[in-house]
């Protein structure tokens, strides 16, 4: 179930809130919960000096649910 899964992502970005991966594994399950707020959230405090490529994909998503596919484009 999402809401479950959000849950388990959410304490595990608690314990490690520093922690790109938990952002990005929180940003994820709210994006397939649509929960579009939170997901930006999560993938605003990922380091974006040098951002993985998994951001960059969930960020692309995010802009897609916006209407903002040539951004998306440019993301991915």
């Amino acid at each position: 179930e999402l809401a479950e899964r959000l849950r388990w992502f959410e304490r595990l970005r608690a314990a490690n809130p520093s922690h790109d991966e938990s952002q990005l594994a929180y940003a994820e399950a709210a994006l397939q919960a649509k929960l579009w707020g939170e997901a930006r959230g999560a993938l605003e405090k990922v380091n974006r000096a040098d951002p993985p490529k998994k951001m960059l994909l969930l960020l692309a998503q995010l802009l897609r649910q916006g209407g903002k596919e040539q951004e998306a484009r440019q993301m991915e």
